[in-house]
C-alpha cells in the first residue's frame, strides 16, 4: 500500500469501507479520506440492525442462500438489472450501461461467485452480531479517521436511507476540517449518477486549506 503527505483515498460503498479502513489502520499513509454512500461503521451497524435497515439491505441475507448463485446469473442477470434500476439508483436515474458494466464484469461463473462470497465471507449468518465479528470489524474500521475526511450521500438513496440527522451526526464525529454532504437527486451509486457534482465537490475539499 502507497501512500504519503498528500495521499488521499477515496472509496464507495464497498470502497468506502475500505476506505474507512485503511485510513483508520494506517493514517500516516493518508491526507484526506473521501467515501460515500456507507458511513463509518457505528452509523451503518446502528442502521443495518433497524426494521428498515434489515429491509433495505436485504440482499445481504439472500446473498447467504445457494440459490443466490443461480438468481443472478439467470436470464442475463436480470436480477442485477432490476436491482440496479429499482434500488440502487434514482428514479430518475438510467442504469442501462453501469448494468453492463456490471454485466461485463461479472458474467463468468467465477467472478459473480467472487462478488456473492464478498458478502458471504463478512455476513456469514452463523457469525455476524457475534463478539468475536464485531471485534473484528471494529479493529479494522470501527474508528472515524484522523485525517479530514469528506463523507457524501445520495438524497435519493433507497439502501442505506439517511436523514439531515443522521448527516449532521456524521459530520460531527469526523475530525477536524471534515464535511459531510448530500448529493440531491441522487441514490446509492453517487459517483455514476452525479459524477460532475461528485467530481466538483472532492475538488474543492481537497483543494480547502486545514
Amino acid at each position: 500500500m502507497c501512500g504519503g503527505p498528500d495521499a488521499v483515498v477515496i472509496g464507495h460503498d464497498w470502497g468506502a469501507a475500505t476506505a474507512w479502513a485503511v485510513a483508520h489502520t494506517a493514517p500516516e499513509r493518508w491526507a484526506r479520506v473521501v467515501a460515500s454512500d456507507v458511513p463509518p461503521l457505528a452509523f451503518f451497524g446502528e442502521y443495518a440492525n433497524t426494521y428498515e435497515g434489515i429491509e433495505r439491505l436485504n440482499h445481504f441475507w439472500f446473498f447467504q442462500m445457494d440459490m443466490a448463485d443461480e438468481v443472478l446469473a439467470a436470464d442475463d442477470m436480470a436480477w442485477v438489472r432490476r436491482v440496479m434500476q429499482e434500488k440502487w439508483t434514482a428514479d430518475a436515474y438510467d442504469a442501462t450501461a453501469d448494468f453492463e458494466a456490471v454485466r461485463k464484469a461479472l458474467g463468468e461463473p467465477a467472478r459473480l461467485r467472487a462478488a456473492i462470497d464478498l458478502y458471504r465471507m463478512n455476513f456469514a449468518p452463523k457469525e455476524m452480531g457475534t463478539p468475536e465479528w464485531a471485534a473484528r470489524h471494529a479493529a479494522l474500521w470501527g474508528e472515524v479517521p484522523v485525517r479530514p475526511t469528506l463523507y457524501l450521500h445520495g438524497t435519493e438513496d433507497k439502501s442505506v436511507v439517511l436523514d439531515e440527522a443522521g448527516l449532521a451526526a456524521i459530520g460531527a464525529s469526523l475530525s477536524k476540517g471534515s464535511e459531510a454532504a448530500f448529493i440531491e437527486g441522487a441514490g446509492h451509486l453517487v459517483p455514476a449518477e452525479k459524477p460532475a457534482e461528485y467530481v466538483e465537490r472532492v475538488l474543492a475539499f481537497l483543494a480547502k486549506e486545514v
